[in-house]
């Protein structure tokens, strides 16, 4: 039983790893107001 719940803690972990991100993607803010002049519109997200 026990390396039944090992094996399945194993698999969860690796399914909850976080995804690279893009190059300049650092730079991105994801605002709920309206931004200023000097922010530029880039697209939706998902």
């Amino acid at each position: 039983m026990k390396k039944i719940l090992v094996c399945f803690v194993g698999l969860a972990l690796t399914a909850c790893s976080a995804n690279s991100l893009n190059y300049g993607a650092e730079q991105v803010r994801v605002m709920t107001s309206e931004p200023g002049k000097e922010c530029s519109y880039l697209g939706d997200i998902t």
